[in-house]
């Protein structure tokens, strides 16, 4: 959060400085976005093993929204803030030395608040292109499946504090003076693992209690020699209603000031 705040101050200072010199900013907006998707925990280790079978759509929903400056004509920087919730699920096949294999569905729940700081371009046609950081608070978590009743997960199995890279990109369907819908597309993708290296952090409950052992019909991803990272990536359709409430303008004194529309 703190990050998010110093980002957030060094632009608005900077922002305020180039207005007043050459009142580059033209408008200011506000817009509600939600999104429906699907996400996925990316591990080496599990893509590897053939006794699990990744499933690649999990409904994942994100609502938030964002404030945003237009810089020139084709710029502009916002701030997003979203409740976001996405997860991963899989099929698992466990091998007995009796022959009676079993299999059961394994599902992994998340909730988190995702807040970026990103840079969008826009085209005389209505289309853009935006990139930027993004950083997930985890809020809640919950596992699932068919053969165990387990416990809920506890924060310091986690890591609970990440960033991610984000890039989307989309079209206006509908454009007035003031008002835009635009249907897009976004990416988000971690570099940084999302469970906690046992070699790190041994206290984990998550690694302890060893409830991803496969052969007690659990799974634990790390189990492998080489430790693979889980790194998380979501893929959303966006809808986003951008409504500009304010621009800078002259005021009858002649130095340029914030100013809301009637």
């Amino acid at each position: 959060m703190k990050k998010i705040l110093l980002i957030i101050t060094i632009l608005a200072l900077f922002f305020n400085s180039e207005a007043q010199k050459s009142q580059m900013i033209k408008w200011l907006r506000i817009a509600p976005k939600a999104s429906v998707g699907t996400s996925m925990l990316l591990n080496s280790n599990t893509f590897a093993d053939k006794s699990i079978e990744e499933k690649y759509w999990n409904m994942s929903t994100a609502f938030g929204g964002s404030l945003g400056l237009g810089i020139g004509d084709y710029l502009e920087f916002y701030v997003e803030s979203n409740f976001v919730k996405f997860g991963q699920s899989y099929h698992l096949q466990v091998e007995r030395t009796n022959g009676n294999d079993e299999s059961y569905h394994k599902s992994l729940a998340f909730t988190a608040l995702n807040t970026g700081v990103l840079m969008r371009w826009i085209t005389d046609m209505g289309g853009y292109f935006e990139v930027g950081p993004t950083f997930t608070s985890l809020k809640s978590t919950e596992v699932k499946n068919d053969a165990l009743v387990l416990e809920k997960p506890t924060f310091e199995d986690f890591n609970h504090s990440y960033i991610n890279l984000s890039v989307g990109f989309g079209q206006a369907v509908f454009r007035s003076e003031r008002l835009f819908v635009l249907v897009g597309a976004r990416i988000n993708f971690s570099p940084v693992s999302f469970y906690l290296p046992r070699d790190l952090y041994p206290d984990a409950t998550y690694f302890k209690d060893d409830i991803y052992n496969i052969g007690n019909l659990r799974y634990e991803p790390n189990t492998h020699d080489v430790q693979g990272k889980t790194m998380p990536v979501s893929g959303f359709l966006t809808l986003e209603v951008n409504y500009t409430f304010g621009f800078w303008g002259n005021a009858r004194c002649g130095r340029g000031r914030l100013m809301f529309f009637q």
